[in-house]
Order: structure tokens, then sequence, then C-alpha cells
């Protein structure tokens, strides 16, 4: 009968499902499509080139200007996607900007903004990413010539070191459980009495002990 209960209990317990929160691939508000993708049809060789300081001003902020972000050598047009690139969205800080480390890293960090190292490891999805959402999305219009020259800048990551010591609180100590009423011990006497009496006729119900039988 132990046994019984016990497999009741366990098949009773069940585990709650999580919130299974997919991981978005930074700059990609689509899910990946199968089909092939092409590079723009317009040749390199005839598109304008951008340096570093020339591409910050299609930054969003001026509404007669297109929105363009460089991303492995290239300038892409998103302009098609304001709710995602345009002021005040998730990724407003990346237009007018080089985003090659950021794609490659997973990382909306300012402070990788406008760089191009990132392990080699991180290659093979910077290229998903790239040829995934990008090229398939969004027109190559030119060329970007990474100078190192710093463009203006329009984001930083204080708020981000905000966000990461709100985590670092430290924990109050938790209160001393209150004391224990303590029981006199003739109450704790009858009290072990009573549950030693309670499991021995259970025993003896289910035949595991025999009461002894005196002769004379």
């Amino acid at each position: 009968r132990i046994l019984l209960v016990l497999l009741c209990s366990s098949l009773c317990l069940c585990q709650m499902p999580g919130d299974k929160v997919p991981f978005e691939e930074l700059g990609s508000d689509e899910e990946e499509s199968n089909s092939p993708t092409s590079e723009n049809s317009v040749p390199l060789e005839n598109l304008p080139v951008y340096t570093l300081e020339k591409l910050s001003l299609y930054n969003g902020t001026d509404p007669s200007l297109p929105i363009l972000l460089g991303l492995m050598d290239k300038v892409f047009d998103v302009s098609s996607a304001p709710q995602f690139y345009g002021p005040g969205s998730a990724y407003s800080h990346f237009v007018g900007r080089d985003v090659t480390r950021n794609t490659a890293m997973f990382s909306t960090k300012c402070r990788d903004l406008d760089r191009v190292d990132y392990p080699s490891e991180r290659r093979k999805n910077l290229e998903r990413i790239y040829r995934g959402t990008y090229v398939r999305k969004y027109p190559i219009v030119g060329v970007l010539v990474n100078d190192n020259t710093k463009p203006p800048e329009n984001c930083s990551d204080t708020d981000d070191k905000e966000e990461e010591s709100a985590f670092n609180v430290p924990l109050l100590p938790r209160p001393p459980p209150p004391p224990e009423p303590e029981v006199p011990p003739r109450d704790k006497f009858l009290y072990t009495l009573l549950t030693g009496l309670m499991i021995f006729i259970m025993l003896l119900r289910w035949g595991l002990v025999e009461l002894p039988v005196f002769t004379l």
C-alpha cells in the first residue's frame, strides 16, 4: 500500500512548462528563409563609397535622408523597416553605424558599434544573418570603408550599466525563524507513547508483527 501511495503521488507531480523565450538574432526581424539569396544586382564598383563619418549622417534623424547601416563592408537601406530601425525603435542606435561586430556577437552594446573584429567561430552566424536577413530584405546602396574615424555618438552603455547594477543589489538577511513553543516533558512522553502505539497497531493490522502468545 505504501508503494501504491508513492506511485500515485509521483504520477500527480508534473513539470510546469516554462516560458521559452527564443533568442532573437540581432538585426533579424523575420525568421530566416530557406529561399536562395543573391547579392545586389547593381555591381559594387558602381555603388558609392561610404566612410563611417558619411554613414553617420543617415541615422534616421533627418526625414529627408534614407536610413542606412553598414554590415560586412556593405551599406544597406533599412528605411522599409522603421518599426525596427526608425527613431525610438529597438535598433535605432544601429543606424548610421557599422554593426558587423554587433551582429556577429549578438550584441546591442554601443561599445561594439563600428568594429569589425570578432571571434572566427562567429563567422558562420554572421554570414547566415547577413544573407538570410539583410541581403534578402534590404537593398545594398553602397560600399563601406571602415576608416576607423569616430562618428558622432548617438548612444551610450550607461543604461546597460544601470540595468546590470539593478541585479547586483545585495539581498537582505533572512530574519531568524520564531522560536518553537516549549512542550512540557509530560506532553512529550504522551505524544511519543501514542505515536508508537499507532505505528504498532498499523503494523499489526498489516500482518507485519504478531502478538506473543503466552501459555501456562
